[in-house]
């Protein structure tokens, strides 16, 4: 596996566990009752999971430029937020910030593939 590769694989899997997470959130989510979901809660979630497939999509195809947009829609504010909550849902920040290291891999590995 040439490094390209590996890179495209870290953005993929950090999209997947991204996406798991934003679903486990939705599903488990010790701070909101089961039935109490506010409809600004589901679009923000919505619209961040949107972003995880985006930044999936992208590391596959190895479109650098949209893996950013993925990276900066994702991370701005939410992403950073979630950074500074306890528990579990860090997670979703730091996969957030693993997106830009792959992004930065993928350009930087290109013209270097055997």
């Amino acid at each position: 596996m040439n490094l390209n590769n590996c890179f495209k694989a870290i953005g993929v899997s950090t999209a997947i566990i991204t996406l798991l997470l934003w679903g486990s959130f939705f599903l488990t989510n010790p701070y909101e009752a089961q039935g109490e979901r506010s409809g600004g809660s589901l679009a923000i979630g919505g619209l961040m999971m949107l972003f995880s497939i985006l930044a999936g999509w992208a590391a596959w195809k190895g479109k650098v430029m949209w893996l950013v947009i993925a990276f900066v829609g994702s991370i701005f504010p939410v992403g950073l937020y979630l950074l500074g909550t306890p528990g579990i849902w860090r997670w979703i920040g730091l996969m957030n910030l693993l997106y830009v290291v792959s992004a930065i891999g993928i350009y930087r590995s290109k013209g270097k593939s055997a």
